[in-house]
């Protein structure tokens, strides 16, 4: 999902928000701060976005750099994530997060030039698991 545009994807699965942050956080909050403390804002063309799933919630939120932020709108963000949710819904989990990563590819693929070098992985690619 990350080849032939230099946006960098990184996935999170987190089973729950800790305890000493759960009364003062939602998902949407715990997924920015992710999104900061694991440097997906600071790849070199501001082009990272996170995906982060909380199975306890049974939420899936996309965070997006500032690079993406005014080529996208919130409806493509929002019905990527619905589409999760359905393949969370049917037990199809694998499935769930494999569609979402590469509909966020093609998403960044249609958003960055094609003449841009893509360059090396700024991010891992693997999923980052949270008890």
């Amino acid at each position: 999902a990350e080849h032939g545009h230099v946006g960098e994807i990184q996935v999170v699965i987190e089973g729950h928000i800790p305890c000493s942050q759960a009364y003062r956080q939602n998902t949407r909050l715990r997924a920015q701060q992710l999104f900061a403390e694991l440097g997906v804002w600071d790849t070199e063309l501001n082009s990272g976005v996170l995906l982060y799933l909380n199975l306890c919630e049974r939420t899936v939120e996309i965070i997006f750099d500032r690079g993406i932020r005014n080529a996208t709108t919130e409806q493509i963000w929002q019905q990527i994530c619905k589409s999760i949710v359905e393949k969370l819904q049917q037990k199809q989990y694998q499935k769930a997060v494999v569609t979402g990563v590469q509909q966020i590819g093609e998403v960044m693929s249609r958003f960055y030039d094609e003449n841009m070098p893509d360059q090396l992985n700024e991010l891992g690619n693997a999923p980052i698991i949270i008890n």
